[in-house]
């Protein structure tokens, strides 16, 4: 995944009405916000390559996160975090 793909993918979740992410799924969609504007003037392109640094670490730790903390959720039972 890439950047946008981490967006869409944040996006995907929040709009579904068969999906729903848990809390941790959102904060560690945040934390990667947060760490990626404020590095590299607002944007830090270079988190994919080279040494790693908190904006990979946070990018990684929030696609591993996908495969456990995205739940399928029964109509009329969504939960919104």
């Amino acid at each position: 995944m890439e950047t946008l793909a981490v967006l869409n993918t944040h996006a995907r979740v929040l709009a579904s009405y068969d999906q729903t992410g848990s809390p941790r799924f959102y904060n560690l969609f945040n934390d990667f916000i947060r760490l990626f504007t404020e590095s590299g003037m607002g944007c830090d392109e270079g988190y994919l390559v080279g040494s790693p640094t908190e904006v990979t670490n946070a990018y990684r730790e929030f696609i591993m996160c996908i495969k456990t903390e995205v739940t399928w959720v029964e109509h009329g039972n969504r939960k919104h975090y």
